[in-house]
């Protein structure tokens, strides 16, 4: 496998990644039918960073990445979310049944959120740190590619004047993420109990972990 510089070529690439990792590790086909409205929260790292975009490759074909957002800020990332979230309103109505029920679910946790029912209010993030956003497809994982993957992206973000980094990432019995975190130099930096996923999952207990790590 090969950790390269991301090209214009390789977007699609990504989004499958995005896509097939969305839910907790796993694919999003499960949950929804149409990719792309779920892919919109990375748009802005594909549109505005794309220099800050590492690929892990194999066979010719995209099966991880780490995306930076060295030069934005998180408000940058989260205000097109909001948005699209929003415009997910207006398009329910021309929707499959799968897609309806999953998008109102999640416009619901949105709202939580937003109105501070949700303990994710609370959730607070470093000022002025850099942030990535990492996925392996499941059988890219376990060899230490993702490790690699940060390795590579750190050294980049120093180059470009990066000295603070965070990742936010959920932490499940379903998913346990968080020794990856630790191994690579991340601390915890904060943690809520997510209602994000409870539609999926009533019965586990799901935290939003924001993990820190000084360059």
């Amino acid at each position: 496998m090969n950790i390269r510089q991301y090209k214009y070529s390789d977007r699609s690439g990504v989004e499958k990644v995005q896509f097939e990792t969305g839910f907790i590790g796993k694919s999003m086909a499960e949950l929804i039918s149409i990719p792309h409205m779920w892919n919109e929260k990375i748009y802005y790292y594909l549109d505005k960073e794309s220099k800050n975009i590492l690929v892990l490759e194999d066979k010719g074909e995209i099966v991880g990445y780490a995306l930076g957002c060295f030069q934005g800020t998180r408000r940058d990332v989260v205000l097109p979310t909001i948005k699209y979230s929003i415009l997910n309103i207006f398009r329910l109505i021309f929707l499959p049944e799968k897609d309806k029920i999953f998008w109102k679910g999640k416009i619901k946790a949105y709202l939580k959120i937003i109105t501070g029912i949700s303990s994710e209010r609370s959730f607070k993030l470093p000022k002025g740190a850099a942030h990535l956003h990492i996925n392996l497809l499941p059988e890219a994982r376990g060899g230490g590619l993702g490790s690699k993957l940060l390795k590579r992206l750190f050294s980049n973000a120093k180059s470009k004047g990066v000295d603070r980094i965070y990742a936010c990432s959920y932490c499940t019995s379903l998913n346990p993420n968080d020794n990856f975190w630790f191994k690579n130099g991340f601390s915890e930096f904060s943690k809520v109990r997510t209602m994000f996923w409870v539609d999926q999952y009533p019965d586990e207990n799901i935290d939003l972990v924001c993990y820190l790590k000084d360059l």
